[in-house]
């Protein structure tokens, strides 16, 4: 069976529900290992645990045919752990220069 394009556009959709969360967490990753920071890396995997919450509760999303509460709630506490970390990252980038 080939994929057309609308079917692949629509596969990458799907992967990717919130690309701005995603890639945020993405470009912390890099910067928390650069960093070498016991603690930033266990905010990072707060996040990154959030992020797979989050990619669970998307599927119920799937099914459902809408967002549900669960997902709101779980897109904001990814979010709020972001900031924070990203706050976190910019303090320890500063420091380590």
């Amino acid at each position: 069976m080939d994929l057309t394009l609308n079917d692949f556009d629509s596969i990458i959709t799907v992967m990717h529900h919130s690309p701005e969360l995603f890639a945020r967490l993405d470009a912390a990753q890099r910067v928390v290992f650069k960093l070498h920071d016991n603690n930033l890396v266990k905010m990072w995997a707060n996040c990154a645990r959030l992020w797979n919450e989050l990619d669970i509760e998307f599927v119920q999303c799937r099914r459902r045919q809408r967002l549900t509460a669960k997902y709101a709630e779980i897109a904001e506490k990814l979010d709020t752990a972001l900031v924070v970390l990203e706050q976190h990252l910019t303090f320890g980038t500063l420091l380590k220069m």
